[in-house]
Formats: structure tokens, sequence, C-alpha cells
């Protein structure tokens, strides 16, 4: 998934967005239930991770304020493995439910869709689950 980017441009991200760097798995911003949080995607190689503990039940996510661009948010386990995504065309709102089975470590990744080209792209997401 992505690599870190180099500290220099991820200091200057930082100032603009607050979780960055989170451009791989292993720099995931941990994040609370019932929260929004802001941030973009800087570039077409961009992807940004955020970290959850969740305990069994469902978890429902929602990307949203998507000012005309195209992104895609996913749910990853502790293993790697994508366990729910949505991808719909343009700037239309992400969501998706999922039952998870077992108390763990899950990341959420967001990246640039497949519609345009326009960067950066500004989102705003919240995820509900039990912490």
């Amino acid at each position: 998934f992505g690599q870190a980017i180099p500290s220099a441009i991820g200091h200057y991200l930082s100032s603009v967005t607050p979780y960055e760097p989170n451009d791989h798995i292993s720099l995931a911003t941990t994040i609370n239930s019932n929260v929004t949080y802001t941030a973009e995607i800087s570039s077409e190689n961009d992807m940004d991770y955020f970290k959850l503990n969740a305990k069994p039940g469902t978890i429902t996510v929602a990307l949203s304020n998507l000012a005309n661009t195209d992104c895609t948010i996913g749910l990853i386990n502790d293993r790697f493995e994508q366990l729910a995504y949505s991808n719909n065309p343009g700037s239309n709102a992400e969501y998706f439910t999922y039952n998870i089975q077992t108390a763990g470590t899950y990341y959420i990744a967001i990246i640039a869709g497949n519609t345009g080209t326009t960067y950066p792209r500004p989102y705003a997401f919240k995820a509900i689950f039990n912490q």
C-alpha cells in the first residue's frame, strides 16, 4: 500500500493536514468512534490511513464533503485484508457498514478515486464502532 513520504514533505503536509504523514499503514493516525475527521488527498499517489481499535459489532463509515472530487474508502484488518469498501462515482458520498467479529486493530484507507485529476481532494469522514 504506498510508501512513507520523505520527512521534509511530511513536515510541510503536517502543517496543512494534522494527520500527515499517514501515507503508509505503519503511520496511521489513531481515531475514535463518532468523531468527524477532515483531511485531504494531496496527489494521485497519496493514500491516507487511519487506525482504530474496535470490539465486535457493526462499524459504519461515511466519507463526505468531497467538493466535486472523487475518493474511495475501505476497511482493512491487521492482516492487511480488505474487508469492506465504497467506491461511488464522482463526488457522491461513500458509505459502508461491516460486522466486526473479532476485537482488534483495523484500518480505514482513503485514496483518490478514478474520476478527475484535481488535487488536493478534501474530505471528511466519520466511523462509528464499538471501542
